[in-house]
């Protein structure tokens, strides 16, 4: 199989990437990352397949982005690269709003984030975090007995007529 282009200059890849129109620059993320995905050192190229399946979006699949972003979000905290985990996890939150994810997910996603903050010193922006994990779980134990209420209503209104 022969080896993916690369840019020998940071100048020619900018070029390139304003000149392609943007449906074409999306497709090409697309087919990058799952060029990547399908290699045998898959797992070595976490954030390779991470950063082209961002790119896709919106085009892309959102749920996909998620995923490998989350992955290489984690790959970053092992090898302590916090600063890159946490930007990793911003950029999986945005990817996110396009996913149908849970609320357990979000959470979940937003506590990496969180720790990533704290670890990159990053003290603030992990108070927003932890703040917006608080308010997730509480949309999500409000949500619960609402749309159960909905439900049962709903279902009230059915079996009277």
């Amino acid at each position: 199989m022969p080896a993916p282009h690369r840019f020998g200059h940071d100048l020619v890849r900018e070029t390139a990437r304003i000149e392609l129109p943007t449906v074409a620059r999306l497709e090409l993320h697309r087919r990058m990352a799952d060029y990547l995905i399908g290699r045998a050192d898959v797992h070595a190229r976490l954030s390779e397949v991470a950063f082209h399946c961002l790119e896709a979006l919106p085009a892309g699949e959102a749920t996909l982005a998620v995923t490998w972003g989350e992955r290489a979000a984690d790959q970053a905290m092992v090898q302590l690269a916090w600063e890159q985990a946490a930007e990793m996890y911003g950029r999986v939150m945005i990817a996110a709003d396009g996913a149908d994810l849970a609320a357990a997910d979000r959470g979940r996603l937003l506590l990496g984030r969180a720790r990533a903050q704290v670890r990159a010193y990053e003290v603030r922006a992990a108070q927003e975090s932890v703040l917006a994990v608080a308010e997730t779980a509480r949309r999500a134990v409000i949500a619960g007995p609402v749309t159960a209420a909905c439900g049962s209503a709903g279902q009230a209104r059915h079996s009277a007529s």
